[in-house]
């Protein structure tokens, strides 16, 4: 079975052929008078179809993706050809220094109870008393990297590349 389409369609003297919503008739005498005194009459549905409509082109302009409108080769380094670096920020203020793996889907950070660590830290209590990080166990967990082997806890936080783009 397949659908005709219609003879007739009711709905056609509110559909406009530019684009728009709905086809307004063209206002009389009485519309135009009006009009000039009082100014343009915008009923409550009229009135929230515009809102509505100006509030989606809005929200659309603002919507990026991430890194949209940003050189990234400015925020990355490649000094040595093999290893990308850059700056994150820990719980949206925490500057970090971190390499960039896309080997892995782990984010591993330098806690501030690190013994052995060079380079800057990272105290996760602010973010834990905050209620922005959370503990997912209480067990030590080991992650091996080629060679490398790491030892600590697991957490959730959250992360910026910018401070304007937050996971």
């Amino acid at each position: 079975m397949r659908a005709r389409p219609a003879s007739y369609n009711k709905y056609a003297q509110t559909i406009a052929t530019d684009g728009s919503i709905f086809a307004q008739p063209e206002p009389g005498l009485t519309a135009r008078i009006s009009e000039a005194i009082f100014g343009k009459y915008e009923s409550a549905f009229e009135s929230s179809a515009r809102n509505y409509s100006e509030l989606r082109a809005s929200s659309a302009a603002k919507k990026k993706r991430l890194g949209e409108g940003t050189n990234f080769a400015t925020i990355l380094k490649n000094t040595d050809g093999f290893m990308w670096t850059g700056e994150i920020y820990m719980g949206k203020l925490s500057k970090m220094d971190v390499v960039y793996d896309t080997g892995s889907d782990w984010l591993v950070v330098e806690g501030a109870d690190c013994g052995g660590c060079e380079g800057n830290t990272y105290n996760i209590g602010p973010s834990l008393d905050s209620g922005i990080a959370e503990q997912t166990s209480d067990e030590q967990s080991t992650r091996s990297y080629g060679s490398a082997e790491l030892k600590g806890h697991e957490y959730t936080d959250t992360v910026c590349i910018l401070f304007s783009a937050c996971v």
